[in-house]
């Protein structure tokens, strides 16, 4: 058994991987994290807003307005990027709605 294992796989490979691996969990990779006191700024909103003659008022576009200016909301992710519908002013993350 050993035999034919040995003739159709590549053990060379298989014991460089597992080697690899037990080494990499005695000594694991270090990685750092931000410091506790260091404070991260919270990103700024901006709401798109309509002026009238009057009154400031924020506009919500129905969904299909939305489509009619070219918005999809079962786009798909073709490059697998994580983004749909690129480059248009409707791109976000996959599995965004807006």
């Amino acid at each position: 058994m050993i035999s034919w294992l040995e003739s159709n796989l590549d053990v060379g490979y298989i014991k460089s991987r597992l080697s690899n691996e037990i080494a990499s969990q005695y000594n694991p990779p270090i990685t750092s994290l931000p410091l506790p006191w260091i404070r991260v700024e919270e990103p700024v909103v901006v709401e798109e807003e309509t002026t009238t003659t009057e009154e400031t008022t924020t506009t919500e576009q129905t969904l299909e307005e939305k489509i009619a200016d070219g918005y999809n909301p079962d786009a798909r992710d073709g490059d697998e990027d994580g983004i749909v519908q690129e480059g248009t002013k409707w791109e976000r993350p996959v599995g965004t709605e807006l």
